[in-house]
């Protein structure tokens, strides 16, 4: 929340774009802060964007849903915890020590281990979700950034 207030401040801070003059969207944890940024916009003061798209966006991380506890373990695309990852591909994970997803990452990183692929993971206690799209503004944005630069560069020279 701490991110979309700081964006939402900084955009009409500058009063550059109108509400107006902006479309959000956003798919799956994206669709859910394009859905926040919405709700807390119109609740705070009073204005919307133009419009909105969400692609299968989060809306419940209560876990309410029947459709949640039907289809978990059906769509790996919900679940990918289940996936098969007896072949993987070189893979980097940024998870943060206070997401909700921390453990189902580790778990994800821990199968591709045991299934003798390269992962790398950075962990950062106190994090929250995506804590590096903070880039420079914090230490371990930066940090994690930096790794994720050389990995891909890594990447393409193997």
């Amino acid at each position: 929340m701490k991110s979309i207030n700081k964006f939402r401040n900084e955009l009409f801070r500058t009063k550059t774009f109108k509400p107006e003059d902006i479309i959000v969207r956003g798919g799956s944890s994206g669709g859910n802060l394009s859905l926040t940024l919405t709700l807390k916009l119109q609740k705070e003061q009073n204005i919307a964007p133009k419009a909105g798209f969400f692609f299968s966006p989060d809306t419940d991380l209560t876990l309410s849903g029947k459709s949640f506890f039907d289809n978990y373990r059906k769509d790996i695309t919900v679940s990918p915890l289940f996936g098969d990852y007896t072949t993987f591909l070189r893979s980097f994970f940024v998870v943060g020590g206070d997401e909700m997803t921390l453990d189902d990452t580790l778990r994800v990183v821990d199968k591709i281990k045991a299934n003798g692929h390269e992962v790398e993971l950075i962990n950062k206690e106190g994090m929250c979700l995506v804590f590096n799209i903070s880039g420079s503004f914090t230490p371990e944005g930066k940090e994690a950034n930096v790794a994720v630069e050389k990995f891909i560069v890594e990447s393409f020279e193997k």
